[in-house]
């Protein structure tokens, strides 16, 4: 069984700029996803086992493929950073899923 934790993308800004990074439009595009803008929430995490429930295909026809594909160091080390100040600050919640 192995447990993953995941950030939750959103496509509603957050009112505080440091509860989320936003990803660019160049990496989204590159990833297939939609053209809206969209955040990396790091004030909370997801906790499943994988793959459970949870996870959607990225489409249906890859019923198989649940993820979009690798961020950019850069924006993942920017991620991991604000996550890391935020738990440090008990600034994160940890919300388990099935």
């Amino acid at each position: 069984e192995i447990v993953v934790t995941v950030a939750p993308i959103t496509h509603g800004q957050p009112r505080d700029a440091s509860a989320a990074v936003e990803i660019p439009g160049p990496t989204k595009r590159r990833l297939g996803l939609d053209d809206e803008r969209s955040w990396v929430v790091v004030t909370e995490v997801n906790q499943f086992v994988w793959a459970g429930p949870d996870l959607r295909p990225v489409s249906r026809e890859q019923p198989a493929r649940f993820d979009y594909g690798m961020l950019p160091p850069a924006l993942f080390s920017q991620i991991r950073n604000a996550l890391v100040e935020r738990i440090g600050k008990r600034q994160t919640s940890l919300v388990p899923r099935t």
